[in-house]
């Protein structure tokens, strides 16, 4: 389990766009719901120690993230992943990409051609990523996120530039992973129909507060 307790942040000297967040993030699927710039992207970064709190503490399976040694956070970092809305990848193919996390971890690749054909990309795996559209760059990095069995995977807009079939296959994915008892937190600003008995919690925000949480489980 991730938490969250009393978490501010602020980009430089800026106003808070974090307040006093506090939440936890366990099995199943938890939803940071809100508008845009309500502060879910930087939520998600904080708990994907993407960024460091001014105030509070991440707590990962009892060890305060930030106070750890070098070597602790960067175990706890292997374990977690996070998929921006308009991810970045990397020079080179489509399987080039969906192998990186399994290479440096030195896990066997023979797993990139399945989850390829899981995630709609592997007709494709040859292809530049140069070449793909905005929809296919995200499904790649969703197969790339999924493909070395993260124990944690932080959505920002999972959804974003996906057309209705691709939108329905990554729901059925997202269900289909947490249902293995993986931690997936998605933020989004749109309503997803995921099946009841998958989401664990819904985290309602708005101008840097967790206004409302509401347990499904």
């Amino acid at each position: 389990m991730i938490t969250l307790e009393n978490v501010w942040f602020s980009y430089e000297d800026e106003h808070y766009v974090l307040k006093n967040i506090s939440l936890s993030i366990g099995e199943g699927v938890t939803v940071i719901k809100g508008p845009n710039g309500s502060g879910k992207t930087t939520l998600l970064k904080i708990a994907s120690f993407l960024l460091k709190p001014k105030k509070g503490h991440v707590i990962v399976e009892g060890t305060s993230f930030w106070s750890a040694s070098r070597s602790v956070r960067e175990k706890l970092r292997k374990k977690v992943v996070y998929v921006h809305e308009k991810p970045y990848l990397f020079k080179g193919t489509v399987y080039d990409n969906i192998a990186y996390p399994l290479k440096i971890r030195g896990y066997d690749l023979s797993r990139v051609v399945n989850v390829a054909k899981e995630f709609g990309v592997g007709k494709i795996l040859n292809t530049n990523v140069n070449e793909l559209s905005a929809g296919m760059r995200q499904l790649v990095a969703l197969a790339r996120a999924f493909v070395f069995k993260p124990k944690y995977v932080f959505l920002d807009e999972p959804l974003a530039n996906l057309d209705d079939e691709n939108k329905s296959r990554i729901i059925r994915i997202i269900e289909k992973y947490a249902k293995k008892g993986i931690a997936i937190v998605v933020a989004t600003h749109m309503n997803i129909n995921f099946r009841k008995e998958i989401v664990s919690k819904i985290a309602f925000m708005n101008n840097g507060v967790v206004v409302k949480v509401s347990k499904c489980k």
